[in-house]
């Protein structure tokens, strides 16, 4: 399974939690796998979920995380360049342990972007109301 199929189960599975108590096939017809699933990567992760029963989440909410890498990066050259999607790894404590792209380049804006998302705090992903290691995707977007 690829980074891209991955990514975009991770995003049916947010939208079906959101608009469901429990998550059932989301509305683009994409099977959603079960929690406990183990994130296919090639990027040497082989302990970190993808479908977990509580998803993590940015401490504050998800506007309030994306307006402060936005605000961040307004002021640094990476403002209006691009909108990228990260794959933010987190720890069982919350903590950002790797961020990743599907761009294989990385730039600089990327490295500016990293540096701003391992500073923000999450709560961890709960698996059998265990705290286990996540990966979470946002989109972010350079051009605001």
């Amino acid at each position: 399974m690829n980074l891209f199929r991955i990514n975009v189960l991770m995003v049916a599975y947010l939208i079906a939690s959101i608009n469901c108590s429990t998550p059932q096939k989301a509305q683009t017809n994409i099977e959603i796998p079960p929690p406990g699933t183990l994130w296919e990567n090639d990027f040497g992760y082989t302990d970190v979920y993808s479908v977990v029963d509580e998803m993590p989440k940015p401490i504050g909410g998800n506007v309030a995380f994306l307006e402060y890498v936005q605000a961040e990066l307004a002021n640094t050259p990476c403002r209006r360049k691009k909108k990228e999607l990260y794959m933010i790894v987190l720890s069982d404590n919350g903590l950002v342990i790797g961020v990743h792209t599907n761009n294989s380049s990385f730039d600089e804006c990327d490295r500016i972007s990293a540096g701003l998302i391992e500073k923000y705090p999450f709560s961890p992903g709960l698996l059998e109301v265990k705290p286990v290691k996540t990966v979470l995707s946002f989109w972010i977007d350079f051009k605001k």
